[in-house]
Parts: structure tokens; sequence; C-alpha cells
């Protein structure tokens, strides 16, 4: 069962991959708690990947806020296993991930960077790494 979590969060990691900035937004916590993150519910989006991101809460850990997100199959999924997980509770939390919230935003435009935005790529590809690796590791159901 853990398998396929694992390959669903690869073909949601692809999609992310399709548009520049699809993972942008995730790490800028746009979202409003309880509502659908990633991906959009448009095509067959929900079929092949199988799970979904939804918006958690915000938590604090050592002084820092997060927002968390909830890793959950979707009803319509093709993997069967998903699609039963899905029909038994379509809320489960099947992996979590906590994303950093920075204070104070800083758009695109105010940056200024002298080493060309390589700094500020580095640390938005580093936080998605995170973000990756944080859901992977917190898979809830392990048989």
């Amino acid at each position: 069962m853990a398998r396929n979590i694992e390959l669903s969060m690869g073909r949601m990691a692809v999609w992310f991959g399709e548009c520049d900035g699809r993972m942008e937004r995730l790490l800028r916590d746009n979202g409003v708690f309880g509502t659908r993150a990633a991906p959009t519910q448009s095509g067959d989006n929900d079929k092949r990947i199988g799970t979904r991101l939804d918006n958690g809460q915000e938590i604090e850990k050592d002084g820092i806020k997060y927002r968390r997100y909830y890793l959950q199959a979707n009803k319509d999924a093709h993997d069967p296993t998903l699609k039963a997980l899905a029909a038994k509770n379509p809320h489960a939390v099947l992996s979590w991930a906590d994303v950093p919230i920075a204070e104070e935003p800083v758009g695109e435009s105010e940056l200024v960077i002298a080493d060309g935005g390589v700094a500020s790529k580095l640390a938005k590809d580093n936080k998605a790494k995170n973000f990756w690796s944080e859901l992977k590791k917190n898979i809830v159901i392990k048989t």
C-alpha cells in the first residue's frame, strides 16, 4: 500500500514539474485551510495521479510558522488501492508535510540578488526537496 502512495506522489511531482509556477504557488502558502492545494481538478488529474494535497492548518515549531499539507486519496483514482482507500474514507490522511511560511512574503520583483537570482532559486529548490522528502517520510499507512 505504501508503494502505491509513493508512486502516486511521483506522479504528482511530475505534475508539479510540468509548469514552473505550480510548486512555487504551493510553497507561497496561498491556500485556505480545508481546501485543495494541488493538483487542479481539471482533465484526468484525479484519476491519473490518484491523490491530492489539501491545505492544512498553520502550526508553529521552534518559533517558526508552517503550513501543513495533507495527502489524501481520490475516489476517482485509476489505482485500485488508492480508490479503495478513498471509498473507505475520502478524508483519511495518507501522509503530511510542513512548509515554512515567510513572515513577510517577498515578491519576485522585490528581490535584489547580486548573483542573478541563483540563491533564490536554490532556496526554492531546497524547500521543494524538503517538502517531497517529508511527504515520503510521513506516510501514515505502512502496510
